[in-house]
C-alpha cells in the first residue's frame, strides 16, 4: 500500500528543486520593465544598476537575491534574524550561496561586512521583505528610504505602515501578487494530479519539431531563389530556447510567468481604471474580485 502511494505520489507531484526555481523570479520583474510605473518613480526600466537590500535568506529571500543579482541589480545589504551584512559594492549571490551551502548560514561571510544598522530602513532603491510578517510598520515606515518595495514575505507591511508609504510616494508591490508563484505552481501540481498526465507529454516533441522544420521551410525557400548565394537561416537564442522548452521545469517556468503577466496587466489596468496610482494592493484585490465575477457570470451561477 505505501509503496503504491510513494508510486502515486512520483508521478503526479511537480519535484520541489523544480518548485523553487520556477519561483525564484521576482515578479516584481514585470513592474520593473513598465515604463509607466518606472516613470512614477523617475526611474529608467530594468534591474541595471539598481539597489537592493533583502530581508531573509531562505527559500523565498535567497532566490530572489539570485535572480536580482544574476538580472543586473546590486544586492548591497542582507537581513538575516542573526546578523545583517552589507557591502556597497554589492554582494556576489552566488558566493553566498556556495558559503551558506557549506556554513549553514551567512554570518562570518568574509566578503561582507556585519552591520549592526536596521536594514529595513537603510539607504536603497528596492527593499524585499522575505522573512517574516509585520515588519514594516508605523514605528519604522516613515523612515524608509527604498522606493519601491517587493513583499516576498506573507503580510510584511502592515495596513497603517502601508499607508505612510503610499503617501510618501513608494511603490508597493503586494505580496498577493509578488510572492504568488508558489501557490501557482501548487495549482499547476494539483492539475497535474487530477489529469494523470505530465507536464509537456502531449505537445513538447511537436513543438519543438515544429520549430525545426519551420527554419528547414525557410532554408529550402531561400535556395531554391535563382542565384542566391545566402547563409542558412538559423534560429535566435530566444527561438531556441523555445524550441528547447521540454523538460518539465522549463514547462512550468513558462506557464507561471504567462498567468504573472496577465495579473500584472490586470493590477495596471484595475489602477488606471479607478485612479488608485500607486496602491497596487487595492487594485490587485479590485483584479481579482472582477475575474471572480466573470468567472462566476461565464458559469451561469451569477445574480444579475
Amino acid at each position: 500500500m505505501y509503496l503504491m502511494v510513494d508510486l502515486r505520489a512520483a508521478f503526479v507531484s511537480i519535484p520541489r528543486s523544480i518548485q523553487w526555481m520556477s519561483c525564484r523570479r521576482s515578479h516584481g520583474d514585470l513592474f520593473l520593465k513598465d515604463k509607466e510605473w518606472m516613470d512614477l518613480l523617475k526611474w529608467k526600466t530594468g534591474w541595471k544598476d539598481k539597489t537592493v537590500i533583502v530581508q531573509g535568506f531562505g527559500n523565498v529571500g535567497s532566490f530572489a537575491a539570485k535572480y536580482v543579482h544574476e538580472a543586473g541589480a546590486k544586492v548591497i545589504g542582507i537581513k538575516e534574524f542573526d546578523v545583517s551584512l552589507v557591502n556597497k559594492d554589492g554582494i556576489d549571490i552566488n558566493d553566498l550561496f556556495e558559503y551558506t551551502e557549506e556554513k549553514k548560514t551567512i554570518k562570518g561571510y568574509p566578503k561582507a561586512q556585519e552591520s549592526k544598522e536596521d536594514l529595513l530602513v537603510a539607504e536603497t532603491d528596492i527593499l524585499m521583505p522575505c522573512a517574516t510578517q509585520k515588519v514594516i510598520t508605523t514605528d519604522n515606515a516613515k523612515d524608509i528610504k527604498a522606493k519601491l518595495i517587493l513583499e516576498g514575505a506573507n503580510g510584511p507591511t502592515t495596513p497603517s505602515g502601508e499607508k505612510i508609504l503610499l503617501d510618501k510616494g513608494v511603490l508597493l508591490v503586494p505580496d498577493l501578487y509578488c510572492n504568488a508563484g508558489g501557490v501557482t505552481v501548487s495549482y499547476f501540481e494539483y492539475l497535474k494530479n487530477i489529469n494523470h498526465v505530465s507536464y509537456g507529454k502531449m505537445n513538447s516533441k511537436s513543438t519543438s519539431e515544429l520549430i525545426i522544420e519551420l527554419m528547414n521551410s525557410i532554408n529550402e525557400s531561400l535556395h531554391e531563389c535563382p542565384d542566391s548565394q545566402l547563409p542558412n537561416i538559423c534560429p535566435n537564442k530566444k527561438l531556441k530556447r523555445i524550441q528547447q522548452c521540454t523538460t518539465e521545469a522549463d514547462i512550468v517556468d513558462s506557464a507561471l510567468q504567462t498567468v504573472m503577466e496577465s495579473a500584472a496587466r490586470g493590477i495596471k489596468e484595475m489602477a488606471h481604471k479607478f485612479e488608485l496610482c500607486n496602491d497596487l494592493r487595492r487594485a490587485a484585490y479590485v483584479w481579482s474580485s472582477f475575474k471572480i465575477f466573470q468567472a462566476m457570470e461565464s458559469s451561469g451561477i451569477s445574480q444579475q
